[in-house]
């Protein structure tokens, strides 16, 4: 997102920026934004929909919901059919994955059509758009990351041809342990489809209900997204209950536990460096 430095501030922004320290976030805390987006002598321009500044015809018009830590952001978007966001540099490394929107994603001199259950990563200093086919939801996560980190290109990786693999994980010695393929080890056995990028791992993971691992401590941050179904997370200090549209990041040596209380459905992504501070790009 662009510069918002001469415009007058978004209270409903403010709210959000607010709550940047929250490791759990449930679809009922998040509050639906109208951001505008819009090229201006060759810089991206945008402005929430409760500020009073002049929206220039044209303009891409998109809903927003923001899950803000203190490492990462994700957006969450809802892109009308038709929406072109205008050519901007990309600020993060930063890791889509449609839902359910038809999109053609640019990256540089590259492209990439990206449908449902794709995932792509744009990385940090390069710059990028992208032009909605059919109308859906989209997610972008967000990390700081220095320009060059994961290179240049864009990286796409349809979800189609990824295979459902067979795993299975358990708990030995206080650490998560893990088998791909059939296997007869006992622990809890789910199907996951894998998206490698550099630095950064998207698991696809499908959970039937009453599937549980037990307390373990995860070596790398972990940020886990419920698109389907209902996930409990327990960790030394909490038990909370996730359902559709709810995250949490869970930060590297603390432990946790997971159960599926239905089948489910859930991102677990996996930043494999030291996360830094996010910077608020206002």
């Amino acid at each position: 997102m662009g510069s918002m430095d001469k415009v007058p501030a978004s209270a409903a922004f403010e709210r959000i920026q607010s709550k940047a320290g929250s490791l759990i976030w449930h679809a009922r805390d998040i509050e639906a934004l109208t951001v505008y987006e819009w090229d201006e002598d060759g810089e991206q321009q945008n402005a929430f929909g409760d500020q009073q500044v002049p929206i220039p015809a044209g303009a891409a018009k998109i809903e927003l919901q923001l899950y803000n830590f203190p490492t990462c952001q994700l957006r969450k978007i809802y892109f009308p059919k038709g929406t072109r966001t205008p050519w901007h540099p990309n600020l993060d490394d930063t890791i889509f994955y449609s839902i359910d929107a038809r999109q053609v994603e640019f990256v540089g001199t590259q492209s990439f059509h990206a449908r449902p259950g794709d995932a792509t990563l744009h990385p940090a200093g390069v710059s990028h758009h992208s032009e909605t086919l059919t109308a859906g939801w989209r997610l972008e996560f967000a990390f700081a990351a220095q320009p060059g980190t994961c290179g240049r290109d864009l990286i796409a990786l349809p979800g189609q041809d990824m295979i459902r693999h067979d795993i299975v994980e358990w708990v030995e010695a206080g650490i998560c342990r893990r088998i791909v393929g059939s296997s007869q080890q006992l622990g809890c056995h789910f199907q996951c489809r894998m998206f490698h990028f550099p630095v950064y791992t998207l698991h696809e993971q499908y959970f039937s209900a009453g599937s549980t691992l037990p307390l373990h401590c995860n070596a790398d941050e972990k940020l886990i997204y419920v698109l389907q179904g209902r996930l409990r997370i327990t960790t030394d200090t909490l038990t909370d209950e996730l359902t559709d549209g709810a995250m949490a990041r869970l930060p590297a040596g603390r432990c946790f536990a997971r159960q599926a209380l239905s089948d489910c459905v859930v991102l677990e992504l996996t930043g494999h460096v030291a996360p830094r501070p996010y910077p608020r790009h206002d």
